[in-house]
């Protein structure tokens, strides 16, 4: 499996972009100051608190996803103003956007911000499932991934502690 490449967060955009497209996805080192990663920590925190671990769906395949012993809600935007103004707002997450999204649409949104704590006490602020506006799809989008197997188990995906996640509506499937 190729690795991904890590940029600090003051690495020239085009940088970015293009270990998003030669790689499928890049990590950006700092892209949350040490102080808006404890805040949108500390804004959460009551709501970890109150989250019960294990998938609710009643579906098989994403209870084994989820894991029994990982909590796990979304909707960060609303519990979070500090997830607003350091990840959503983040001048990096942006600019990123911006770029791969703006040249074939008219806007574009967030749809899933999710809170995951897991049994080794991580915490991860992940952002995920980006979409362009407007019916069309962003030029030059990163190659398909593989159809996922047969068997009912999803990929491994690895989840970095503050990771931030877009997927081009190109690459969604029912595993991410």
């Amino acid at each position: 499996m190729p690795e991904l490449t890590t940029l600090d967060s003051d690495a020239p955009i085009d940088d970015v972009v293009a270990a998003l497209h030669r790689d499928g996805g890049v990590i950006v080192r700092d892209m949350l100051s040490e102080d808006g990663r404890r805040a949108i920590v500390d804004d959460l925190s009551s709501d970890f608190g109150a989250a019960a671990p294990g998938s609710k769906s009643g579906m098989e395949l994403w209870e084994t996803f989820h894991g029994a012993n990982t909590i796990r809600f979304c909707g960060l935007a609303a519990r979070s103003r500090a997830f607003v103004d350091h990840a959503l707002l983040n001048p990096v997450l942006a600019a990123v956007a911006a770029r791969e999204l703006l040249p074939g649409c008219a806007d574009y949104w967030l749809t899933t911000g999710q809170g995951i704590a897991t049994s080794s006490g991580a915490i991860t602020i992940r952002s995920s499932n980006a979409g362009a506006a407007g019916g069309r799809s962003p030029p030059s989008p990163p190659p398909p991934r593989a159809p996922p197997s047969t068997s009912q188990q999803p990929p491994a995906i690895p989840i970095y502690e503050g990771a931030c996640k877009v997927w081009p509506l190109s690459q969604i499937t029912h595993f991410n």
